[in-house]
């Protein structure tokens, strides 16, 4: 079987590699501007992400090199899913539009993670909410969309 047939079966794995290598670059900015604009630990971030999965208690404790490891372990699995999320639309628009539809997808991104979800489930991210964070996340956006588009069909 020809490894062009493959591609419309893979493009899965290419967007998950997309969303990783974003989140990668994205991350260590969000977290230095979170610490600028609420003047805490660049590590803070990460160790509130880890809040995540190891429920709020987490954050009453001191931050360590395990907890930033989850938090960064959890920031690259949304990472992935925020990229196959972002790509699907993306997939479907038409050309010249790819940018358009994922900055849009960024900003959905944003709003439902800050405004819905953290308001509920994990107010202690509320600290990250503001224009810079969706700025970051439309940027986290368009490197997902520039990386997907730049690597070939595999």
């Amino acid at each position: 079987m020809p490894s062009s047939s493959l591609a419309p079966k893979r493009w899965w794995a290419k967007a998950a590699l997309s969303g990783a290598v974003a989140g990668a670059i994205y991350g260590p900015i969000e977290a230095g501007l979170v610490a600028l604009v609420s003047q805490t630990s660049f590590w803070a971030l990460p160790h509130r992400i880890a809040g995540l999965l190891l429920g709020s208690n987490i954050l009453s404790l001191p931050i360590s090199p395990g907890t930033v490891l989850i938090g960064i372990a959890v920031h690259m699995a949304l990472a992935v899913a925020f990229g196959l999320a972002i790509v699907v639309p993306v997939k479907r628009a038409g050309p010249g539009m790819s940018f358009v539809v994922g900055s849009a997808v960024g900003v959905a991104i944003y709003l439902v993670s800050y405004h819905v979800v953290a308001p509920i489930l994990f107010p202690w991210m509320l600290l990250a909410q503001g224009v810079h964070t969706l700025l970051m996340h439309v940027a986290f956006a368009l490197i997902t969309v520039a990386d997907y588009e730049r690597r070939p069909p595999r």
